[in-house]
């Protein structure tokens, strides 16, 4: 699932496909009810301990553990992972998103998706394919922008849940100094088989997150999209191959040790794009990143905004601009989270003429 290296100098990392449980509705009026969920009971400490006994167990049997490994066991242990109690969205979990803020990022997403398949000659059958999609909410005001539209019926819709020595890969191990609970990071005292196959020849950085499995994921993608048309859009915290540790743990909104209790926060990483580009760019082109501010704020986000403010009582007026607000801001997610997208080279010429909506330059 997840690698992270370093040549013998640095400190770890690494990037992340995210599992997730998914649940949504839909009530009479077309506006989703993001209030009406079910909170799961949080992680007790002794779950935690439960998990970290377990992963001790197996690191004193077959040694120290990829990064992959630690986390694939965090977030998805069938019993004791994080994923599989935890309500782990919103006010009441442990990180947000911006289609949980409101409808304004979901209707932009929809305005971006429409006018590009509009552009491509309104091609049937449309498929929205989102992957990782939480509690549905970015789909859910997707499709009702698509409908408002009269193209409802034309959609069909899929959730997918999937998540100088030389270079040296970052494992985790017991640390025998700091307790029966705690875990350390160590390095490899030899290569394996994953910095030697992937690692670029050219990489400059001393220290690389890398996730294979996504790769295979958009090797995939990039075939289906070349055969049979369409179009990706991505939307994560990330940047264009510049980072180099950003592996970390969140627990109540808040920065959590990412190795002590584990089991009872969220585990992430940026998103590197410039993996995305050399995985796709024999077959795709690509646009972006650009910061979500300046996506939004091309699509009409301030516009819709207006909009609405003068059909909605004070409380949802207030929502609504907390929610703008967080959206684009610059000291919020409007500089961190970035778009990027991809379509088939056989475009080029069209896209030449019609550019791809929210990527050009301001």
């Amino acid at each position: 699932m997840l690698s992270v290296f370093k040549k013998l100098q640095s400190t770890p990392a690494f990037l992340n496909l995210k599992y997730r449980k998914t649940s949504f509705k839909f009530i009479n009026n077309g506006e989703h009810d993001r209030s009406a969920r079910c909170v799961p009971p949080s992680k007790t400490k002794k779950e935690s301990v439960s998990l970290a006994r377990q992963l001790q167990a197996k690191i004193k049997a077959m040694g120290p553990i990829t990064v992959a490994e630690y986390m694939k066991e965090v977030l998805t242990n069938p019993v004791s992972g994080y994923y599989m109690h935890r309500d782990v969205i919103g006010e009441t979990g442990d990180f947000i998103t911006s289609p949980e803020l409101g409808q304004l990022f979901g209707e932009m997403v929809a305005v971006w998706c429409f006018n590009e398949w509009q552009k491509m000659g309104s091609p049937i059958p449309l498929q929205l394919v989102e992957m990782g999609p939480g509690r549905g909410s970015l789909a859910e005001d997707v499709l009702r922008v698509f409908e408002r539209f009269g193209a409802g019926n034309e959609v069909s819709l899929h959730l997918v849940e999937r998540t100088e020595a030389g270079w040296r890969e970052v494992l985790i191990d017991i640390d025998p100094a700091a307790g029966s609970e705690k875990f350390r990071y160590v390095l490899s005292r030899t290569s394996t088989p994953a910095s030697k196959t992937l690692i670029k020849a050219d990489e400059k950085r001393d220290h690389v997150e890398v996730c294979a499995e996504s790769g295979v994921i958009l090797e995939h993608l990039a075939t289906r999209l070349e055969e049979d048309g369409g179009f990706a859009l991505f939307a994560d915290y990330g940047h264009d191959g510049s980072k180099t540790d950003t592996f970390r743990g969140f627990r109540n909104h808040e920065l959590h040790d990412a190795l002590v209790d584990p089991g009872s926060a969220d585990l992430t990483a940026d998103v590197d794009f410039s993996y995305i580009r050399a995985c796709t760019e024999d077959k795709l082109l690509t646009f972006g990143p650009v910061t979500q501010r300046h996506f939004l704020k091309q699509m009409g986000i301030d516009m819709r905004l207006q909009i609405l403010l003068q059909n909605c009582g004070e409380k949802q007026k207030e929502n609504l601009l907390l929610g703008y607000h967080m959206m684009v801001d610059e000291d919020k997610m409007g500089e961190r989270f970035k778009l990027f997208s991809l379509f088939p080279s056989v475009l080029k010429d069209h896209l030449e003429r019609f550019p791809v909506s929210g990527f050009a330059d301001s």
